[in-house]
């Protein structure tokens, strides 16, 4: 049976090569060092490209040449494919059903995606073509999220895990990489030799479906109100005492305190958690607490228990509103919030 891992590495490398000259309907696959397809042994490449050829019938193998141990600058082995007519049309298809709904991604996935269709509609715009460049990590929509945030989604591996989302929905053609290289001015160097200076300038050349893209984008502008209301960060405080953060925008958990059993910090907290989104009164929390451990929910000590407990800074401000009388704690902070209070990226 097929690795259906293995299988996708193959059919996206095809589709790689193919999307790099539309024009023909004959790719070379390299089996060889930098290649993906590294990652598939021989003969299980040779299954599933079988298996697209006879079962599939979306093309044919017809030329295999086997690496020259004799020569160095061989790229080493390589499969020459003629794809069918019925190619494209699979491939839309495969691509389609692999292809999550943008309703059920990952806030920050759906995040990913809806900032570069943003920037995809923005460039749009400017040209009257369908073929459009985007830079590999600058967001052109500055405004969509803060400066904390848009480092999570400004990386090149975000911007490239958008893309191949799109594509796969079939809202762009295709899209690839492109690096070039500027001369900058000449300078000389300390020891009066001439120096040029190189700049390296990279791109995603992308291949829009604009009709589809457009309806596409329509949807993501609903669903992006949708998932304002999504939890994105919450605090647990467990079984055994500990105080955690859940950050489902990474997918992480970190501890951030655990205040001694009976302790005054333990019991404060402990009633906090149990009363959440309600506003209660330092006088309230006095009365209910004891004497004892009333005094510490005044302004000084409860900031410094909080320390201690290591809540401070944009935590603080996401899970707690205080003020001189009252205290207010939220187990769970949504992405409305975080847009509202100007907060993301809350790790430790």
């Amino acid at each position: 049976m097929v690795n259906p891992d293995s299988f996708d590495i193959v059919v996206n490398a095809i589709a790689k090569k193919w999307h790099g000259d539309l024009n023909t309907n004959q790719v070379s696959l390299c089996h060889a060092k930098k290649s993906e397809l590294l990652k598939i042994q021989t003969d299980e490449l040779f299954k599933i490209l079988q298996s697209l050829e006879y079962k599939e019938k979306i093309l044919k193998i017809i030329k295999f040449k086997s690496p020259d141990e004799n020569n160095l600058n061989d790229v080493g082995q390589t499969i020459t494919l003629e794809l069918l007519p019925g190619f494209k049309k699979w491939l839309s298809d495969y691509s389609a059903q692999k292809a999550v709904a943008p309703e059920k991604l990952s806030i920050l996935n759906f995040d990913k995606v809806f900032c570069m269709a943003l920037d995809i509609k923005e460039k749009l715009e400017l040209k009257s073509i369908n073929i459009i460049e985007i830079d590999y990590s600058f967001l052109n929509n500055s405004n969509f999220v803060n400066s904390d945030y848009k480092e999570i989604l400004s990386d090149i591996e975000s911007r490239e895990e958008a893309l191949q989302y799109l594509q796969n929905r079939g809202v762009i053609f295709y899209y690839e990489s492109v690096e070039t290289y500027d001369f900058g001015e000449e300078k000389p160097s300390i020891i009066l030799d001439i120096e040029l200076a190189t700049y390296e300038i990279q791109y995603f050349k992308i291949n829009v479906n604009v009709t589809k893209f457009m309806h596409f984008l329509n949807d993501l502008i609903t669903i992006y109100e949708r998932k304002k209301d999504e939890i994105v960060y919450e605090i647990s405080f467990t079984n055994a005492g500990e105080i955690v953060l859940i950050n489902k925008l990474r997918g992480v958990t970190t501890k951030l305190g655990k205040p001694q059993f009976g302790s005054n910090n333990y019991f404060i907290f402990n009633y906090l958690y149990q009363h959440p989104d309600t506003k209660l009164s330092r006088g309230e929390l006095a009365k209910e607490l004891g004497e004892d451990i009333g005094e510490i929910v005044w302004e000084k000590d409860f900031d410094k228990m909080l320390e201690n407990l290591r809540i401070k800074g944009s935590l603080r401000r996401a899970f707690f509103r205080i003020s001189k009388q009252d205290i207010l704690f939220r187990r769970t902070v949504t992405k409305r919030m975080c847009d509202e209070l100007n907060l993301y990226d809350l790790s430790y």
